[in-house]
């Protein structure tokens, strides 16, 4: 009797534990359905838990990256479309000189021609002066304090992404005189033409480099989010044919443990 006994309450505690670890299981099993995750706490798979948790920081903090780039491009943008009035005015002033210095041109016509001028130089100043994006002017010397920067590596502070112009690349219109004769009128402007024309270059340069720089971090970000959710997806087929058999088991372990002739002593130590 006594090993009868025995051996029924050690059958009972091998059927309770099963109840315990498999109704454990179909727990898990129902959650991870439920909420979509694969893997929620550090105590289910330690290196997938960590691992995604890296590929989810890795993918926010070079989302922010690019973010921040497409503010910039703003600016590059706002930039761009007030140097572009600057070289149309300068373009215009160069047909002056010329209209200027034409064989026949009267006295009334020069003229007209130099307040023309005048006019266009007044409204190159003008531009420059207005040019401002966030409170920053964009068409002034920023060789000592950058307009903006970026950081295009989230893991190394120093790694950034730098807007400035040199004073070489300003145009200076009011420095230009239509009236200093054919020739030195139209070297100078000549000049300031070119200043604008690298201007407008260096800012290409400023845009490519930013557009390879987004490019790559968008391939990062969503590359680790492609890892993140190959590591935490739930597949669900698996998930319900893993609930579908537990359940069976824990039915027919409970039907075991139910029919299980067990004295009410040996239940009640079982159940402590």
């Amino acid at each position: 009797m006594i090993s009868t006994a025995y051996g029924d309450m050690i059958t009972a505690a091998r059927i309770g534990l099963f109840l315990n670890s498999n109704g454990n299981d179909l727990e898990r099993s129902y959650i991870k359905v439920a909420s979509g995750k694969n893997v929620s706490q550090v105590s289910e798979n330690v290196t997938d838990y960590f691992r995604a948790e890296h590929y989810s920081r890795t993918s926010d903090e070079y989302g922010k990256v690019t973010q921040s780039i497409d503010e910039v491009t703003g600016l590059i943008d706002y930039t761009e479309q007030s140097n572009r009035l600057i070289l149309d005015d300068l373009f215009q002033m160069k047909g002056m000189v010329k209209d200027y210095y034409a064989a026949g041109a009267t006295a009334d016509q020069k003229a007209t021609i130099e307040m023309q001028y005048n006019q266009a130089k007044w409204r190159i100043s003008q531009t420059q002066d207005g040019a401002s994006y966030d409170g920053r002017e964009v068409l002034k010397d920023s060789s000592a304090q950058p307009l903006i920067s970026v950081n295009t590596n989230p893991h190394e502070q120093d790694q950034r992404f730098e807007i400035s112009f040199g004073a070489d690349l300003v145009v200076d219109a009011m420095s230009l005189d239509i009236t200093l004769g054919e020739t030195v009128s139209a070297d100078a402007l000549d000049a300031e033409w070119t200043r604008a024309a690298s201007f407008a270059a260096q800012l290409n340069g400023f845009r490519y480099g930013l557009s390879a720089q987004r490019k790559m971090s968008e391939v990062i970000a969503k590359g680790s989010d492609t890892a993140y959710n190959t590591i935490q997806s739930v597949d669900d087929a698996k998930e319900i044919m893993s609930i579908t058999k537990k359940s069976i088991q824990q039915q027919a372990a409970m039907s075991m443990f139910a029919q299980k002739q067990m004295n009410q002593g040996g239940l009640l130590q079982l159940l402590q």
